[in-house]
């Protein structure tokens, strides 16, 4: 071979693909510059919200942390009656019902126990799926009320904080613990970095919207998953959706998971807390998956028939001795369909 004729083809093929990845990561970063740029325009134009005082400490006998799971919301998604058999709907506006509704519920139990049990921190752990993306299975374009950016900034981010504004009255110390989820994202499955999401976006936004409430404390995981050390005790928050199971609830995926923790991360896991499932699950002691707001959808439903009711779980922590008092939330009625004059239970149009 002459020097003048290159370097042999495995070569030149290596150094292709090399200078082909060196692209794709250039414009990986290029876009993850635009959504940062995109998260600090936007929370700059958005109307800073008021400032509220933070109340005193509770005294009490006890001094527990007071959890709130929060998750599968999909804030813009719109399912109607008709998609799922009379079982229930869904849209923005119920959302926001439900959000007022739990805001009020999280309120009250910490009233009805602040004397005994002190309930001075809040924690709320968000598990991802606060939005419902545009283009995450084929045929969503239907099942959506708005565009995931009106949804964001109308709906979501005035809600969301209002809510956390009014639980900033009644508690001196509240800390977010947030993961995302999968149809928060900007595309398909593998089309983009997995934090090229809405929802990550969104909660960026939040963070600098309420940076300057002092008893107000958002973390924000760069992984799928975040480990958090509460007290004595270490928890793993993860969205969920990887875990494997045909129908329902991955029971055993679960399990696999929570005893392959201690292996992967060289240390003991003590809880496992996860979601995507929209189905209140607690699975011996250490594994805990939240419910949703949504309930029935057309997965759920119609292929999968399964629609739990709207809910989310709150606990009391003890950071010695851990959780007690798990309850779900519940945020809609049970379903009662009553049947007509025909003795239908569900819609249908009648010939004249």
């Amino acid at each position: 071979m002459s020097a003048t004729s290159g370097p042999p083809q495995p070569y030149e093929s290596l150094a292709k693909e090399n200078k082909y990845l060196r692209n794709q990561n250039i414009r990986l970063r290029d876009k993850e510059r635009a959504i940062e740029n995109l998260i600090v325009a936007s929370a700059a134009v958005m109307p800073k919200p008021r400032i509220v005082k933070s109340p005193k400490l509770k005294t009490s006998k006890r001094n527990l942390e007071y959890h709130a799971l929060r998750g599968d919301e999909h804030a813009g998604a719109k399912i109607t009656a008709l998609d799922i058999n009379g079982i229930g709907s869904y849209n923005l506006k119920i959302y926001k019902k439900y959000i007022e509704l739990w805001t009020k519920k999280i309120i009250q139990f910490k009233r009805e126990d602040e004397k005994a049990l002190g309930l001075n921190k809040l924690i709320i752990t968000h598990l991802g799926d606060w939005l419902e993306g545009e283009s995450i299975y084929p045929g969503q374009s239907f099942y959506i009320d708005e565009s995931v950016v009106n949804v964001i900034y109308n709906h979501v981010l005035p809600l969301e904080t209002e809510s956390l504004l009014q639980l900033a009255r009644i508690f001196p110390k509240i800390e977010l613990f947030c993961v995302t989820g999968n149809h928060g994202r900007a595309g398909k499955k593998g089309d983009h970095h997995w934090r090229s999401s809405f929802e990550y976006m969104m909660l960026r936004t939040l963070q600098l919207l309420l940076q300057d409430q002092k008893n107000i404390t958002i973390y924000i995981s760069e992984s799928p998953s975040m480990l958090v050390r509460h007290g004595d005790f270490t928890f793993c928050y993860n969205h969920g959706s990887h875990l494997s199971s045909n129908y329902g609830v991955p029971y055993y995926s679960l399990d696999r998971t929570f005893k392959a923790l201690p292996g992967l991360y060289n240390m003991v896991v003590d809880f496992y807390i996860c979601g995507h499932r929209h189905t209140p699950v607690n699975i011996t002691d250490n594994i805990i998956m939240n419910g949703s707001l949504m309930g029935g959808s057309d997965l759920s439903v119609n292929r999968m028939l399964r629609a739990s009711r709207a809910s989310q779980k709150i606990f009391y922590f003890d950071p010695q001795k851990g959780i007690n008092r798990k309850t779900d939330i519940y945020l809609e009625d049970r379903l009662k369909l009553k049947a007509d004059k025909n003795g239908i239970f569900t819609p249908y149009i009648e010939k004249a």
